[in-house]
């Protein structure tokens, strides 16, 4: 009983976090890398 409590618990939390963890998403790393090489261009 008290390992699927702890399953239960876990589960909720993971749920939780993910679309926090998915929300910021900055610029991809190809963008990051495109800008450097246009910044170093110049």
């Amino acid at each position: 009983i008290v390992g699927f409590v702890m399953f239960l618990i876990v589960r909720s939390y993971n749920k939780i976090r993910k679309p926090a963890e998915e929300a910021p998403a900055g610029p991809s790393q190809e963008d990051l890398l495109a800008e450097i090489r246009d910044l170093l261009k110049k």
